[in-house]
């Protein structure tokens, strides 16, 4: 009797463990501590909310980094002032020939900030990100379907040297935006930087070796905000406090009837060169 009981025991708890196990759902058990297991992106005000973004470094390390913290590091960086409406007609094959006056396409400004470990980049808008598909744009009953900011960064100052179809740049910072369409392509906000070029200018895809997306962390602001914020470890980006750099920027959008609808150009395709000293604290106005 005490075989079967103590073995009916074992069979019952295997059970509830199993139970367990079954609902749990939304936690990993690791060590006999619960921890809750990352949950996807979801783009919208209550799951977006701007107050800090989720960072892994190269040796694997989680820091989370609050916009406070962001704000403090931008507030003693340099500041790049945009001229509002100044919008270009790239002259690509599929592109807008003159352009759609999309507001949360049009940059306002550019932060650049830093501190010990991180470079911070706040780029803010003249109106805000959709925050749902209802809020994208038909214009002229040509529907917008998704927008991107860039951030290109020539590390050595050598227009020869880096991604040469980016302009010589050796790092990529990009977020972007897009909406629930027919494309195949995935809705919702992503951001992510691309670093170290392969010198494979096409596909655009193989550009560069290193290619960090950081889509499953907070991103600030974004989606039903008119300004997003990255943050990136220095030691990834091979950037010091100090550092000479060129930025070559751009804001962009696409509709069902061009590649570009509308397109912002801070020095990305052409104008004056912005370069700055990460940590300096200034004001550009740019254009």
């Amino acid at each position: 009797m005490l075989k079967t009981s103590g073995f009916s025991t074992i069979v019952a708890l295997v059970l509830v463990v199993a139970v367990v196990a079954a609902t749990a759902g939304a936690y990993v058990f690791i060590s006999g501590q619960k921890a809750t297991a990352s949950p996807p992106y979801v783009p919208s005000s209550e799951n977006n909310q701007p107050t800090q973004e989720n960072i892994v470094d190269n040796t694997g390390n989680n820091a989370s980094v609050s916009e406070e913290m962001a704000n403090i590091a931008l507030s003693s960086g340099t500041k790049i002032i945009d001229q509002t409406g100044d919008w270009i007609s790239t002259g690509d094959q599929g592109d807008n020939p003159s352009f759609y006056p999309i507001d949360f396409v049009d940059i306002k400004e550019v932060d650049v900030g830093v501190d010990e470990n991180y470079l911070y980049v706040k780029a803010t808008f003249n109106g805000q990100w959709p925050e749902s598909d209802n809020d994208w744009p038909s214009i002229n009953g040509d529907q917008i379907t998704w927008t991107e900011f860039s951030a290109m960064i020539d590390a050595d100052n050598n227009s020869q040297t880096g991604c040469l179809s980016d302009g010589g740049t050796e790092i990529a910072l990009e977020f972007s935006m897009r909406m629930n369409d027919t494309t195949g392509n995935p809705p919702g906000a992503h951001h992510g930087y691309k670093t170290d070029p392969s010198g494979i200018e096409f596909p655009e895809e193989n550009r560069y070796l290193g290619d960090y997306d950081l889509s499953d962390n907070k991103m600030i602001g974004g989606p039903g905000y008119n300004y997003v914020t990255g943050v990136y470890p220095l030691e990834n980006l091979k950037l010091t406090v100090g550092q000479g750099i060129t930025l070559k920027m751009k804001a962009e959008s696409m509709s069902e009837r061009y590649n570009h609808a509308a397109f912002d150009d801070m020095n990305f395709l052409n104008g004056p060169s912005i370069v700055i000293t990460l940590g300096e604290n200034k004001t550009i106005n740019y254009g």
